[in-house]
């Protein structure tokens, strides 16, 4: 019975994690962040002010820890409201059981936590490798608050994947649905739902992805990096570990986070021109049906012109239904990508080509 009860414990634990980012009491979280804060401050002092940029980096990654939790609290209380709560679903039973039986797994999964602590673990061992930060207390102190941030933005990166995996199979031939606005399918209730809901996300990611691309900027030590005629050289603890730790922040954050909002949009394009070929499949079927009853041939232009008409308007229907916030997306990527590369070239000791053209008279 004990073994029981503790296997049915731990597969409770993804349930309970999404019910405690559900039930998240802002004043609670609010308190918690000004005590970390404080006990932070209190062991940099202590410490003399050994770690550089130490009240920065608490800035950053609290602020970067709480617009993760309240991206994590209204995806799950909006995924909800679509996926449990809204009446309309039931009629779609595509849908319906595609959230029920495949979403939801996927999103109580417990393999997201594991995930989510080995991301944490490679991330750290690189840092202590580095000599970043050392095994003591401001140390233990810097592993918990970066720890735990990195950890929740990697349950909340694999939530947003996915949720796009859900988006991309409802936009999938097996779950067409057949309740839809027929002439205009961008303006779908539902469709509307899970376009809002998924750009909500993307623009919680694009502003964490802003401040981790900060913080990072501001771990890595300078001279680091040395470029001259004789080639690339590194000169840390660690280079190995470096140019893994370099690379892996590149791909998961600079480079992923871009690709993933470009993602999200043509997933949900996807759908609605799904729906918008299933309209045009149906009024033809109906045009050739009514065509071949039809004997007059004027009527029989008409019919065809009609069907025609309505066919090209449903094509000329807009294909995204909310407006997307361009400037935004662009502003955060051009910024995220600027501040890597004015990173990558701070750290360097010596460009030979610029210092070539600065020392020319």
């Amino acid at each position: 019975m004990k073994n029981t009860s503790l296997a049915d414990k731990l597969r409770s634990i993804p349930s309970s994690v999404i019910q405690r980012f559900e039930t998240l009491d802002w004043k609670g979280w609010c308190a918690y962040c000004v005590a970390l804060f404080t006990i932070g401050a209190t062991i940099n002092v202590e410490s003399r002010f050994a770690f550089p940029h130490f009240f920065a980096h608490q800035i950053l990654l609290i602020a970067a820890t709480t617009l993760l939790m309240y991206a994590m609290k209204s995806f799950f209380r909006d995924i909800r409201s679509f996926g449990e709560d809204d009446p309309l679903l039931a009629k779609i039973p595509q849908v319906k059981g595609l959230y029920q039986k495949r979403y939801c797994s996927l999103q109580k999964t417990p393999w997201l936590f594991l995930i989510s602590f080995l991301v944490m673990l490679f991330f750290f061992s690189c840092i202590l490798l580095l000599e970043y930060i050392q095994f003591d207390t401001i140390g233990i102190y810097a592993i918990y608050i970066a720890g735990s941030s990195i950890m929740i933005g990697t349950y909340a990166y694999g939530q947003y994947l996915f949720f796009l995996w859900f988006i991309y199979q409802i936009g999938s031939g097996d779950y067409g649905p057949k309740v839809y606005n027929v002439y205009m399918p961008a303006e779908t209730v539902w469709v509307k739902k899970i376009a809002k809901i998924s750009q909500k996300l993307r623009n919680f990611f694009l502003s964490v992805a802003l401040l981790y691309t900060l913080e990072f900027s501001l771990l890595i030590p300078v001279d680091k990096i040395e470029l001259n005629d004789q080639g690339l050289f590194l000169h840390t603890p660690n280079n190995v570990a470096f140019v893994l730790f370099w690379f892996a922040f590149l791909l998961l954050v600079v480079v992923a986070f871009p690709i993933i909002n470009y993602t999200q949009h043509k997933l949900v394009v996807r759908v609605i021109k799904g729906l918008k070929s299933q309209t045009i499949l149906e009024l033809s079927t109906l045009m050739f049906e009514e065509q071949h009853l039809i004997k007059d041939k004027r009527n029989r232009m008409y019919t065809a012109i009609s069907y025609h008409t309505l066919i090209e308007n449903v094509r000329q229907t807009k294909d995204y239904p909310i407006n997307r916030q361009i400037s935004y997306e662009t502003l955060m990527t051009l910024i995220t990508f600027i501040v890597h590369m004015i990173n990558l070239i701070s750290k360097v000791t010596n460009i030979f080509p610029l210092n070539g053209l600065l020392t020319q008279p």
